[in-house]
């Protein structure tokens, strides 16, 4: 049985992802992230994934050097991964790499189930798959 949020699945099509797609998913991915950082102060949000899935989904971030510090400097990986488990109000990890070279370990990464839920699944926001607002 598939379950994408936790990573037992298996593609149903059997049809290995594009690298098109691949980066088309690492970007929505991004862009979704970012609209959480910049809307999450407002509203209650649960991580629904585990702790290694959010580190990985982060450090896209941090590659795409898409979140600066206030001197226009890339933002520190440690920084960001603060900041968002403090968004989610989860325990800080005491070394983040260490989640990070677990999550390198996986067969299936946190990226290729976001992409499998967005091409595959046809989700239009499949990043809802694991935030979920708290009212």
């Amino acid at each position: 049985m598939n379950d994408v949020l936790n990573g037992t699945f298996v593609p149903t099509a059997g049809v290995p992802m594009t690298r098109e797609q691949k980066m088309q998913g690492r970007r929505h991915l991004v862009d979704a992230l970012l609209q959480v950082y910049a809307q999450g102060q407002d509203k209650g949000l649960v991580w629904q994934g585990t702790r290694t899935d959010l580190v990985e989904a982060l450090h896209l971030i941090y590659i795409y050097g898409d979140i600066r510090d206030e001197y226009g400097e890339l933002e520190h990986f440690k920084r960001l991964v603060h900041h968002f488990f403090t968004l989610f109000d989860l325990k800080m990890p005491i070394n983040p790499h260490a989640l990070l070279r677990n999550a390198s370990k996986r067969q299936v990464s946190f990226l290729d189930r976001y992409c499998w839920l967005l091409f595959e699944g046809r989700e239009e926001k499949p990043l809802g798959k694991w935030v979920k607002t708290v009212d």
